[in-house]
Order: structure tokens, then C-alpha cells, then sequence
């Protein structure tokens, strides 16, 4: 923890106003959500200390985090666990990580994520989606859409864009989505959707109703 504690303090030092911290998750227990099941750590591994529960100790890393980036920074919190970071980092990755070489992990995580975990934004904390990258590896058909859902969401807005893939077009696009998410914007996917990733969407600030194509010629990939 020493370690961690110190990388936050020098930061800081540097004037930094905006950390994210990512991987203690996998740091403490050695394996991904997703391979946790009903065990987070592996079969046979423990802390040191016996008497005090997984989440005790892992809230005092996130508290300890806290206390060394101090009142007036951001912290964003990435593979950590969200209900325990409720309250303690002001933003969160909802998600696993999108991809600006491969298009169903956006649909999958990205899309997915927001359109299921958006009643926790500005509940438990900002929500972070993760990245809206802008590539030529990708169709603009695609990245416009999710660069648009993101901004009208009201949620965490990060743009990556690669300068071959900036052309015009993706200009307007990227000025006009900042220009939505400095104001007040939210929504939510409409109920009822037949689609696997939600297609028609209900924003306000502005009001409208959207739908979005999210599917390729190939359908998803059950593979990423």
C-alpha cells in the first residue's frame, strides 16, 4: 500500500487535479471479475488477517487513496469494486474496457454497460463508460453513434482520436458532442427493445429520441 500511496502523493505534488487508479483488483485478488464466481480470491488464498472481511480491507485501501489525493482532486476509479468506491471516488468505470480496433467490445461493454448501469450515474457516482475512440479501423458509422449516445447520456465523456482518422466530418461531430455534455444532459434506453444492446434511447437537455444500428454485417462475436 506504500507504494500506491506514494505514486498518488507525487502526483499530486505535480499538480495534478485528475487521477485514475486501475488494476487493485486484480492486484489484491489475482484474477478478473469475471473469473471470480462466488470466490473473489483464489482456492486457497487469504489475507494475513483472518479476522476482518474482504470488504473492510479493501475499503481501507480506497479510503487510504482518498486521503492521499485530498479533497480537491478526481479521483476515477477503474477495476475497483463500485459499491465499495461509492462515496469515496467521485467517478467510475462501469465497464471492461471498448476498443478502436474492435467493435463488439464497444457494443458489447460500452453500449451494454451504459444502457444497463446508467440508474447508478450521479447515484452512486459519475459513470465512466470508458473512452470513445475515434480510429479508421472502426466505421464512423459506428463511433458516431456511440461518441452521440455517450455525450446525450450525461455520463463520462473521453475521447482517444487518432489524427488520420480526425477528418471533418468527425470534427463536428467530436465539438458538437463536448457542446451537449457541458450542459445537463441525461437518458435512459427505452424498455421493450427486441435488440441484445438497446437501440432506441429517450434523452433531455435537449429532448429527443434516438435510435441507434449498433449491428454489423457479421452479427456479434461470441468469441471477444
Amino acid at each position: 500500500m506504500d507504494a500506491i500511496l506514494r505514486s498518488v502523493r507525487d502526483a499530486r505534488a505535480q499538480g495534478f487535479e485528475f487521477i485514475k487508479h486501475d488494476f487493485t483488483t486484480f492486484e489484491i485478488f489475482g484474477q478478473w471479475g469475471r473469473d471470480m464466481g462466488a470466490q473473489p480470491g483464489r482456492r486457497g488464498w487469504r489475507f494475513a488477517d483472518a479476522t476482518r472481511t474482504t470488504a473492510e480491507i479493501v475499503l481501507d485501501l480506497y479510503r487510504a487513496i482518498r486521503s492521499a489525493a485530498g479533497t480537491s482532486c478526481t479521483i476515477l476509479g477503474c477495476n475497483t469494486f463500485g459499491h465499495l468506491a461509492a462515496g469515496i471516488f467521485e467517478t467510475q468505470r462501469i465497464s471492461d474496457d471498448t476498443s478502436g480496433r474492435e467493435w463488439e467490445r464497444t457494443r458489447r461493454f460500452g453500449v451494454n454497460a451504459l444502457a444497463y448501469r446508467i440508474p447508478q450515474h450521479r447515484t452512486f457516482f459519475h459513470a465512466d463508460p470508458d473512452i470513445v475512440a475515434v480510429t479508421r479501423i472502426i466505421p464512423w458509422r459506428l463511433t458516431s453513434q456511440w461518441l452521440d449516445v455517450v455525450a446525450r447520456s450525461g455520463t463520462t465523456l473521453f475521447i482517444a482520436p487518432a489524427p488520420d482518422a480526425m477528418t471533418d466530418e468527425a470534427r463536428n461531430a467530436v465539438r458538437a458532442a463536448f457542446a451537449i455534455a457541458v450542459g445537463t444532459p441525461a437518458g435512459h434506453p427505452i424498455a421493450g427493445s427486441l435488440s441484445p444492446t438497446p437501440e432506441e434511447w429517450r434523452f433531455t437537455s435537449p429532448s429527443v429520441i434516438r435510435r441507434y444500428n449498433w449491428d454489423v454485417p457479421g452479427g456479434a462475436d461470441p468469441f471477444v
